[in-house]
Order: structure tokens, then C-alpha cells, then sequence
């Protein structure tokens, strides 16, 4: 199984060569600047020796921490919080590569703490993982699990893709560890696809090989020989040469179980040459126990027995007591079938010694176990509590919009009604207005109907009646003339109502002349405003 860390390290010496001359340069230009030069301008030194020692990480872990300290020194001097976490970050993946795991958790927390204080979310997401990771090496489940669970939260948030796959991958080595491959296939199957989406073939080969393992575990050897090709071949094109050792290293184990010892050969040589050309000097260790344990079974008990000494003086410096306790064991079978009693004796000692502390260290991974299971159903719980609250917080918020929505429609409803009632009434008073209008000029054509064209004919009437008892023809001549007149002034009078009724301009010069003439006639009145 392979742990995902936040930074990954490998050396490149023609690299290396030229950062500590940058440094060269740096100091003379420093120099040259005298008392003027700013503290701050050794930032820039800070950031090449953080460069350097993550280089120097696996292949000269004294030197490394000799920088990781320098670093830590000349951050504290100029208060540069970037570089004091930086300086504890890598202070935590060295003592974690040496198997020191709670001095590793010790500089993580310290660097963690600084990262939350400058409110650096990506940054505490890279913590999370490794300490989750340090814990799982430990058996530690139930605190490991929290601190992925919690990487892996502000991840999402954050839509940090790296983090999310690196969450998921090392959440699936937990369950790998506890010998759950099920639920291990399927976070790593999560990380894959997430990184298959960011076309990240350097960590895909990774995953890859992460899966074939659990494979393997279930000896489904078709399906683990899938992946670990795949793994070869993608490590390979992205030239990432640990991926491909780590791949090969699994074919090798493979094919032991295949009884193709030829090629289980192969394959370990080719993990133990890649590890050799990134310095990655533990890998190495592995690799020589493998090729052991092929030997061993081929019946070459030297090469065997010399495998192992390489193997035994690697990982007794990494304090790799799985490893070493196989080894020791490996050597106690050895001496027996070679008939050197004493050092079969001696080699079982140490084995005996080296597994009662991996009984103790078994013991400590069930009790873990247990304490994750309740750990787990705790989380569950709380997760269901949080989501019951989402769902509250949700249908409280789709109350309230329905209500809003609700009210806006009756406050528009509410409008509405006033404006038809409005144009309602203000169209009731138009019409009262036309009609009392109307009203009044039938009175006014009334009153001169009675009052001047009546009086005009009755007088006509009269005169006409008296001329029946005149004999004077110059007073019935008078009579008639008078009468005349009246008739004259009446027909006149009746012509002017006719023409308020019905006005010649209509015929004369049409329907909007004559209109706007009684319009502007009416508006006279006063009684009307048009």
C-alpha cells in the first residue's frame, strides 16, 4: 500500500548542485549590500534551502534535517510564518520516513497551528492528511479517520481536487491496513476517478498500484495484474520512477503467487534498480527483502542470506520492525536448513523478541479497530445530526419563500383591485359628468324653446287673431308685418337651436370639424373640460 503525502520528494542532484549555488550568489549579494540589506531579503534564502532539503529528503535524511533546521532558524529570526511551518512540515515527513511517528505528529501539529492562525485552508488541508496518515501507521484508526475525514471536508469546500483525492486515497489505505479491501477499492476507485478527470497520470499510477495491491490481498490476481500494468506503464510515461518500482514490486509478489519465479524476479530487479536511481534508500530495503524471500523459495540460501543482511542494515536505520521481524525470521529458517544451530538460534531470539512487539503492536491495532467502529458511528451520527439540521434549515427556507412569494402575489392582487376599482369610479364620474351635461343643455334648449320661440308664436297667434275684427287695411297691413317679423325672428331662433342640435358644419365640412366646434362650444359652458 502507498501513502499519498502532501509533497512528494525525490532527489535530482544536478538540481540540488544548482540551488546551493543560488545560495552561493544570495550570500554575496548580501554581503555586497552590507547594513543596507533587508532582513526580509532572506526569504529568499528560506525558500531555496526548503527546495533543497525536500530534495535531499530520502537519499541523506541528516542533511535534510540540518536544513530543515537552518530554515526553522532564519524564519524565527525574521518572523516569516510561511517558512517556520514550511520548516516543521518537513521536519514532520523526515521523522516520519525514519519511523519517529510521534515526533512527526509533534511538528505537524506545531505547523498546523500556524497555518489556521494565517487562515492558510489549503494549506491545513496537506496537514490533515499526514497527521491522519502517521496515525493510521500507528493503528490509530479512530484519530486517523478524523483528521482525513476533516481534510477531506475542507477540501470539498475549498473544491481542492488534490486534497480530495489525497483524502480518499489515504482513507482507503486505512481500511487496507485493517484488512477491510472492499471498502479500501472503493475510496481508492473515488481518488482515481477524480484524478482520470485532472489527467494527473503521476498520481494516477499511484492509485493504480494502491488498487492492485488490494487485489492481490483478495487474490484476485487477474484483476491486481490488471492494475499493476497499468500502473507500470502510466508511472513510466510520467517518468515517475518511485510509482514504477512500487508497480513492479507489486507484479513480483504476484507472479510468487503465479509460481512464475522467473518473472517475480524480473520485476523486483527492475523495482530495486528504479529506487536505486532516486536514492530511495528504504525502497531499497524492501527490494532486497523480496528478492530474499524469491530466493529463499528457489532453495538459493546464500543469496537469500545476503539479501537480507542488505535488507536488515537499511531498515533497522528506519526502524521498519515488520520488516526486520520477517527478516529475522527469514534467517532463523535459513541457518536450520544450513544446520548452523547457534545462529538459527540467535536470528530466532531476535525474531521472537521483534514479534512479540508486533503481537503488542496487533493487540493495539484491535483495540483501534474497536475505538473506530464507535469512532466511526459517532461520525456517522454526527454527519446524520448535520444533514437533519440541512433538511430543517432547507424546508424552513422553502416555508419562508413560499410565504414571501404568497404575500407579493396578494400585495399585486391587492393593487390590482384599487385600479380597476379607480378607472372604475373615475369612469362612473365621467359618465355622471356627460349626463348632467347632456341634462343641462336639454334644459337650456328647452327654456328657449319655451321661453323666446313660444312667446314669438304665441304673440304671432294674437296678432293674426286680431286682424278677424279689423276692417282698417293700414292696421291689418301693420298686423301682418308685425306678425311677419315674429315669424322671421322665430324661424331664426329655431334655426340656431336647430344648429345647436345638429350643426351644418357636420354636413358642410365633416365629423371632426363639427366635433371639435362643439367640443370647444360645450368647454364654453364650463360644464365639461375636454
Amino acid at each position: 500500500m502507498l501513502f499519498i503525502p502532501s509533497i512528494c520528494f525525490s532527489q535530482n542532484q544536478r538540481k540540488i548542485d544548482s540551488l546551493e549555488y543560488e545560495i552561493v550568489k544570495f550570500e554575496a549579494h548580501k554581503k555586497e549590500l552590507g547594513a543596507s540589506a533587508s532582513k526580509l531579503l532572506d526569504t529568499i534564502k528560506i525558500n531555496l534551502i526548503s527546495t533543497i532539503t525536500t530534495e535531499l529528503f530520502r537519499s541523506n535524511p541528516p542533511e535534510a534535517m540540518d536544513g530543515a533546521n537552518e530554515l526553522l532558524v532564519l524564519s524565527k529570526e525574521i518572523n516569516y510564518s510561511w517558512g517556520i511551518s514550511q520548516g516543521h512540515t518537513i521536519l514532520g515527513a523526515i521523522y516520519d520516513y525514519k519511523g519517529d511517528y510521534k515526533k512527526a505528529i509533534a511538528h505537524y501539529e506545531k505547523s498546523l497551528k500556524i497555518k489556521r492562525e494565517a487562515k492558510d485552508e489549503l494549506g491545513t488541508v496537506d496537514i490533515y492528511i499526514n497527521i491522519g496518515v502517521l496515525y493510521t501507521k500507528q493503528y490509530d484508526y479512530a484519530r486517523a479517520l478524523v483528521h482525513l475525514y476533516k481534510a477531506l471536508e475542507i477540501a470539498k469546500r475549498l473544491k481542492d481536487s488534490y486534497g480530495i483525492f489525497g483524502a480518499y486515497n489515504n482513507i482507503g489505505v486505512l481500511y487496507k491496513s485493517q484488512n477491510k479491501f472492499d471498502e479500501a477499492i472503493k475510496n481508492y476507485i473515488k481518488c482515481l476517478q477524480l484524478q482520470t478527470s485532472m489527467k494527473d497520470e503521476y498520481y494516477i499510477s499511484i492509485t493504480y498500484q494502491n488498487i492492485g495491491e488490494a487485489y492481490l490481498s483478495l487474490n484476485n490476481l487477474e484483476k491486481a495484474l490488471f492494475y499493476f500494468e497499468k500502473g507500470i506503464y502510466v508511472a513510466h510515461k510520467s517518468q515517475n520512477k518511485e510509482s514504477e518500482a512500487n508497480n513492479h514490486d507489486g507484479l513480483g509478489k504476484l507472479f510468487i503467487e503465479k509460481g512464475d519465479y522467473k518473472k517475480a524476479y524480473q520485476n523486483f530487479e527492475i523495482a530495486l534498480k528504479r529506487r536505486q536511481e532516486i536514492q530511495d534508500v528504504l525502497g531499497e530495503g524492501y527490494s532486497y527483502m523480496h528478492l530474499a524471500d524469491l530466493y529463499y523459495k528457489q532453495g538459493g540460501l546464500e543469496k537469500s542470506l545476503k539479501s537480507i543482511k542488505k535488507a536488515l542494515v537499511i531498515l533497522e536505520g528506519f526502524g521498519e520492525i515488520a520488516a526486520i521481524s520477517h527478516g529475522y525470521e527469514l534467517m532463523a529458517k535459513i541457518y536450520d536448513r544450513k544446520g548452523n544451530y547457534k545462529l538459527a538460534y540467535e536470528s530466532n531470539l531476535h525474531f521472537q523478541l521483534l514479534h512479540d512487539s508486533i503481537f503488542n503492536s496487533e493487540r493495539d491495532k484491535k483495540l483501534a479497530e474497536i475505538q473506530l467502529q464507535h469512532s466511526a458511528k459517532s461520525i456517522r451520527d454526527s454527519l446524520n445530526s448535520i444533514q437533519d439540521k440541512k433538511d430543517i434549515i432547507r424546508r424552513e427556507e422553502a416555508r419562508i419563500a413560499k410565504n414571501t412569494t404568497n404575500y407579493i402575489y396578494l400585495v399585486l392582487s391587492v393593487i390590482l383591485v384599487f385600479l380597476i376599482i379607480v378607472l372604475v369610479q373615475r369612469s362612473k364620474i365621467e359618465t355622471i359628468k356627460r349626463q348632467k351635461a347632456l341634462e343641462q343643455e336639454r334644459n337650456r334648449i328647452s327654456r328657449n324653446l319655451h321661453d323666446d320661440l313660444g312667446a314669438q308664436l304665441s304673440a304671432v297667434r294674437m296678432f293674426l287673431s286680431s286682424i278677424k275684427n279689423q276692417n282698417d287695411k293700414n292696421r291689418i297691413q301693420e298686423t301682418v308685418d308685425n306678425s311677419l317679423g315674429l315669424l322671421d325672428s322665430s324661424i331664426h331662433e329655431l334655426r340656431n337651436i336647430m344648429n345647436d342640435i345638429h350643426s351644418s358644419v357636420l354636413q358642410e365640412k365633416g365629423y371632426l370639424v363639427a366635433t371639435e366646434i362643439l367640443v370647444n362650444k360645450i368647454n364654453q359652458l364650463h360644464l365639461i373640460e375636454f
